[in-house]
């Protein structure tokens, strides 16, 4: 159920980000909106980023990987 949660998240996290992308203003020099744009844009990746970690499993294959060096690091 949890796998299906953060699909849904990571849904709505893309749709919400191919939305904003046109209306955010980006190029207009160094203003308000612009790093209001870059921070906005930070923080929707980051959102992203997250729940592909979590979807894709990342954290149980390196569980994996360090139970397998672990033999070699006592040597």
């Amino acid at each position: 159920m949890k796998g299906l949660q953060n699909l849904i998240y990571l849904i709505f996290a893309l749709g919400m980000l191919i939305y904003a992308i046109p209306q955010l203003q980006v190029g207009h020099g160094f203003s308000k909106e612009t790093l209001f744009a870059a921070v906005w844009l930070g923080f929707a990746l980051i959102v992203i980023a997250s729940h592909l970690y979590v979807i894709l499993k990342v954290e149980q294959e390196v569980r994996l990987e360090v139970k397998t060096l672990e033999p070699m690091k006592s040597n």
